[in-house]
């Protein structure tokens, strides 16, 4: 069963190479989705993958 995740993420996220590190865990994490910086200047994540990589991607989102 996949599950999914959406985040915005906020702070200091555009201009620091967070989005090319969030494909880089979401790979490793044998996820699949998108990551988009956004006009407020957050960052749009979403991805689906097995429900142990979406925890541990998650948990990764969250640390920064």
């Amino acid at each position: 069963m996949h599950r999914r995740i959406e985040a915005t993420i906020h702070g200091r996220v555009q201009g620091v190479a967070f989005r090319h590190y969030t494909q880089i865990a979401a790979r490793q994490h044998h996820l699949v989705g998108w990551v988009a910086n956004r006009p407020d200047g957050t960052v749009r994540v979403v991805a689906e993958g097995q429900p142990g990589s979406i925890q541990a991607f998650a948990a990764w989102l969250h640390e920064g």
